[in-house]
């Protein structure tokens, strides 16, 4: 799997020490570019403070992001339905379970399957 890291260094450092990609191809890019394609999974460790990220992932819908959404209400992504929200900040990376979140719609239409 091609993985694409973007975000704070100090986060991508602590993201390095506490996970583990095993086999899986990883690109970190400070500053996220428009996606080239090739990504099957990004992690961005700042969407929090890059709300100008969203615009990229629009244009490729079709791919995951993990993104840090710790501060941006659900109501502000719920239109992108591969954007899960993850807690990135410090202190949260060495947990050995993630704290994630999905949107409310997407709640609803998993709950009908």
């Amino acid at each position: 799997m091609d993985i694409l890291v973007t975000g704070d260094r100090q986060r991508w450092d602590a993201f390095r020490q506490s996970r583990s990609t095993g086999t899986h191809n990883v690109l970190y890019e400070p500053e996220l570019q428009p996606l080239k394609g090739g990504a099957d999974l990004v992690i961005d460790l700042s969407l929090d403070e890059r709300p100008e990220n969203f615009m990229i992932y629009a244009l490729r819908p079709e791919t995951p992001v993990l993104g840090c959404l710790v501060k941006t209400p659900p109501s502000a992504w719920e239109d992108y339905p591969r954007m899960f929200a993850v807690n990135w900040l410090s202190g949260f990376f060495s947990m050995p379970r993630l704290e994630v979140g999905i949107s409310e719609r997407e709640m609803r239409k998993r709950s009908k399957c």
